[in-house]
């Protein structure tokens, strides 16, 4: 169990023993010169097991800190592993369901012991799952096994590396030892129920998220704060950097990039996200933005410094430029000018407020948050469906506001129409999920009919003509 969860050095020691086995057996190394390495290396072996160990002990406050959050989350994860074979809950003294609904009642989660055989278990599942695939053979994640040994060893024994008798499960591990420390003991769960997909799948798009966000450098910038801001705002500042890839991770779980090379996918929107993140605050309206500039004021009263807390604050919302780099290559758009539609589309047809009154809503239990990202799947269909129409409809003008103008008046009658549904939405006392899915579809069918229509009528005048 101990090495499945955590990291020793007797792991390190092992792999690397074996790799200069290998270099010696095949006359590149003397055993002195072995030696010599072996004695040279132990500083940053110990290094290297105290950052993984590090990481899984943040990984295990940071859950620990939630799990009361999380009750009902836990609790369906638990029978779910219990059910498949992969954990005892009496043999490992983790709670039953109705110990933990006596939990829940009291406001109290799982305890730190219980988080850590449960992180445990979850690292060996996920590595077993890792092991059944070709996700170590991919070019992109083979890469990892270098991350396995000292920095000594990784330009000389390079081909050694590859060809270790543990590469697969080296690979695995580090894999499967990255994704829950960073994202947390239910994310791989949570997004396979949400999606259907694979952990193989996950840990691809997850990856793709981590690299065009550059998350591990915000990481690292977090964790270098210890002990100049407290930990419950370090643990804050972390939860922003999950929010954002739990949602782009699954953003790409559905899209048409999977099948896509890895590094291409990367470059492809990394390169655009740096050209719109410093126009995207600037966009921002109505409560989006308000909340923008309280959790800046909100982390510059807590020690940050004024960039440091922007910087942060912002970053959540960079999930949007996922929608518009796509509609933006997908129609060969101005990628600026998509960005400044898209926004602008969201203000002028209340999207925004909608937004809101999901991101607001904190009623609890599986359906409802399944119902609130479906929403929010619906949201970005939409918008990104008026932005395309409108973009292509109107050319004249790189004015967006004129742009969405000039659609709005052509198409009075929807617009109208859709204003009426608004203010009854706007009146209720209860708005339920189903009222937001019929004014959302009824919009979209209206867009998408409009569109047939209007084909139709440019065929027949071309005809004619």
């Amino acid at each position: 169990m101990h090495n499945s969860a955590g990291v020793d050095c007797s792991d390190h020691e092992v792999n690397i023993k074996i790799l200069l086995a290998k270099a010696v057996a095949s006359g590149k190394l003397t055993e002195k010169k072995r030696n010599t390495l072996l004695a040279k290396m132990t500083e940053e072996v110990a290094q290297l097991v105290l950052e993984d160990n590090y990481h899984q002990a943040l990984a295990m406050s940071f859950s620990s800190l939630r799990t009361t959050h999380y009750t009902g989350l836990y609790q369906v994860y638990l029978k779910e592993l219990e059910a498949s074979g992969i954990v005892d809950r009496a043999v490992e003294f983790l709670p039953d369901d109705k110990e933990i609904l006596q939990r829940k009642a009291a406001q109290q989660g799982l305890t730190r012991p219980e988080v850590a055989v449960l992180l445990a278990y979850t690292k060996i599942h996920i590595k077993n799952e890792i092991l059944k695939s070709d996700l170590p053979e991919d070019d992109y994640f083979s890469k990892e096994i270098i991350l396995e040994f000292p920095k000594l060893l990784r330009k000389d024994y390079k081909n050694y590396m590859k060809q270790h008798s543990l590469r697969r499960e080296i690979i695995a591990t580090q894999l499967s030892n990255q994704i829950v420390n960073e994202m947390g003991i239910t994310f791989v769960y949570r997004i396979s129920v949400e999606t259907g997909a694979t952990i193989a799948e996950i840990i691809k798009a997850h990856a793709i998220a981590t690299r065009i966000f550059e998350a591990h450098t915000l990481e690292k910038f977090i964790e270098s704060l210890g002990f100049k801001i407290s930990i419950d705002l370090q643990y804050e500042l972390l939860h922003y950097v999950r929010m954002l890839l739990n949602l782009s991770t699954r953003w790409f779980l559905r899209s048409r990039y999977m099948k896509d090379d890895i590094e291409e996918t990367i470059e492809h929107f990394a390169s655009r996200i740096k050209k719109v993140r410093s126009i995207i605050p600037q966009l921002m309206v109505g409560s989006t933005k308000e909340y923008l500039d309280k959790l800046t004021e909100h982390f510059v009263a807590s020690g940050l410094s004024q960039e440091d807390a922007y910087n942060i604050a912002v970053y959540r919302a960079l999930y949007i430029s996922l929608n518009i780099i796509e509609v933006s290559a997908a129609h060969q758009f101005d990628l600026l000018q998509t960005t400044k539609v898209y926004f602008e589309v969201g203000a002028k047809f209340n999207l925004v407020w909608f937004r809101d009154q999901i991101a607001t809503d904190s009623r609890e239990g599986h359906w409802n948050s399944l119902a609130r990202l479906t929403l929010r799947d619906e949201l970005d269909a939409l918008q990104k469906l008026l932005t395309i129409v409108i973009l292509k409809d109107q050319s004249k003008t790189a004015d967006p506001v004129k742009l969405i103008d000039a659609w709005r008046e052509k198409h009075i009658r929807a617009i109208e129409r859709w204003d009426k549904i608004l203010e009854l939405l706007h009146g209720s006392t209860n708005v339920e999920y189903s009222m937001f899915f019929i004014a959302l579809r009824e919009l979209s069918d209206w867009v998408h009919t409009s569109q047939i229509i209007e084909k139709k009528l440019k065929k027949r005048v071309k005809n004619y003509l």
